[in-house]
């Protein structure tokens, strides 16, 4: 399970999340759509644990803190990976 709760991560003056909160359920997919800047990579970075927010909470099954969210990703097998798509391109190999 995932919760996330008033996630918060700025970058200066520029808020990247803002207030962001849902939750996962075991056996729900979701992904994030949305435009260049939107803040998605930066969602995913402080849910791998790899960046931490300024304020908010992040919850992958029963760990909290950015060290216990990286191994829970890591044995998960959760990762990045980055696709770039354009109207009427074949599938792409992600890197």
């Amino acid at each position: 399970m995932i919760e996330i709760k008033n996630l918060v991560k700025k970058f200066g003056p520029f808020t990247a999340v803002d207030g962001v909160s849902f939750s996962v359920q075991r056996g729900e997919v979701l992904g994030f759509l949305g435009p260049n800047g939107a803040g998605k990579s930066t969602l995913i970075s402080i849910l791998l644990g790899t960046l931490e927010p300024d304020s908010g909470a992040v919850k992958l099954g029963r760990m909290s803190g950015a060290s216990s969210r990286a191994r829970s990703a890591v044995s998960t097998g959760a990762a990045t990976s980055w696709c770039v798509v354009t109207p009427g391109s074949q599938p792409c190999a992600c890197r």
